[in-house]
């Protein structure tokens, strides 16, 4: 029976990449989300604001989490 291939590890900008790739979704997303808080409750600009923030904190969340 042959040997099952090993993967080998994902190179360190394979990584980098996808974690930078996440980082940017998250941020636009808790942008997008504040925008829409904004438009639809009339609280221009503090729901793009709040939502950026909540972004950047989810961001360093997932950092430290590394």
């Amino acid at each position: 029976m042959p040997k099952p291939k090993k993967t080998p590890p994902p190179k360190a900008w394979m990584v980098y990449l996808t974690l930078s790739t996440e980082l940017i979704a998250i941020l636009g997303i808790w942008g997008v989300l504040g925008y829409l808080l904004d438009r639809y409750a009339g609280t221009k600009p503090w729901g793009l604001l709040g939502g950026l923030l909540l972004g950047v904190g989810h961001v360093l969340w997932r950092i430290f989490r590394l």
